[in-house]
């Protein structure tokens, strides 16, 4: 008989530059489960696992006054959108870092974006 495979070893030593498939849902259903008061009915978890996977999370560091117009925004946009329209920070981030990278795509001008980052250096 071989030697026993530690599953949860395998999984979490790996080199660090290699993507598990699956790690991400993974740890979202131990973080959803950890506090079963707190764990949302089936449905609910397996919709909040699937967002979980399609987002990381990032830190990133705002200036203080973009900081507060985006919580301004936020609660505007909260205040304002239609019921069943999902607002919220992140939201309003990713929407914003999108139009961004989609028109340097297209464009490609990298000396523009340059010029803003001096701008605001």
């Amino acid at each position: 008989m071989g030697a026993r495979l530690d599953v949860l070893e395998e999984l979490f030593a790996g080199t660090g530059g290699e993507e598990l498939q699956g790690l991400e849902e993974l740890h979202a259903l131990i973080h959803l489960c950890a506090d079963p008061h707190k764990a949302p009915g089936a449905a609910s978890a397996k919709k909040t696992v699937r967002q979980l996977a399609k987002t990381r999370k990032a830190t990133h560091y705002l200036r203080t006054d973009i900081y507060q117009k985006l919580d301004a925004a936020s609660r505007a946009m909260k205040a304002m959108a239609p019921q069943g329209v999902r607002t919220s920070k992140s939201r309003l981030v990713n929407l914003a870092l999108e139009r961004l990278l989609e028109d340097f795509r297209r464009h490609g001008d990298a000396q523009s974006l340059a010029r803003l980052l001096e701008e605001e250096s």
